[in-house]
């Protein structure tokens, strides 16, 4: 987080000292170049808020753009859905990391962002986030919604394992 802090002030000051640093530019290229430092300024911002949300452990498999949920035999399946611009998915996705790696070989934690995968989101009836939905084997499902500090979180998982 402290890198994009310095990053987002260097892009912004790249710009305006490349803005004004040439006079000889015509106004389709100063165009150009306020369109790039904007795409800069939003990559930094996704970048902030993917670092804010924390990187996910290997105990959580982060579902990618157009990747399905797989059919898992004899494991539970453990599902946060989420999003990067949602302030409470982001302050619950490092407790629901260290409980995946907690109990990692007892349940497949998946992290799916909802805003990647809308059929999903709707076929689970996610209707506030974040969502933690819970699939045992035999398919029966139950669902929390809102923020869980992390034992909080850590019992309710020892509850749907046990």
């Amino acid at each position: 987080m402290k890198l994009s802090g310095i990053i987002l002030p260097a892009i912004l000051s790249a710009a305006v000292l490349s803005l004004s640093s040439c006079g000889h530019k015509t106004e389709k290229s100063a165009t150009e170049e306020l369109q790039e430092t904007e795409n800069a300024m939003q990559t930094a911002a996704e970048t902030q808020a993917t670092e804010a949300a924390g990187i996910h452990s290997n105990a959580v498999i982060v579902l990618a753009e157009n990747e399905q949920l797989p059919k898992v035999d004899g494991k539970p399946m453990i599902i946060d859905f989420n999003a990067t611009w949602c302030g409470p998915c982001r302050q619950f996705a490092p407790n629901f990391e260290a409980v995946a790696e907690k109990n990692a070989g007892k349940a497949l934690f998946y992290s799916v962002d909802v805003d990647k995968h809308p059929a999903l989101a709707k076929q689970y009836n996610v209707q506030g986030i974040p969502m933690v939905l819970f699939i045992s084997p035999d398919g029966k499902t139950d669902s929390m919604v809102g923020y869980r500090d992390e034992s909080e979180f850590a019992a309710i998982v020892a509850a749907h394992l046990n």
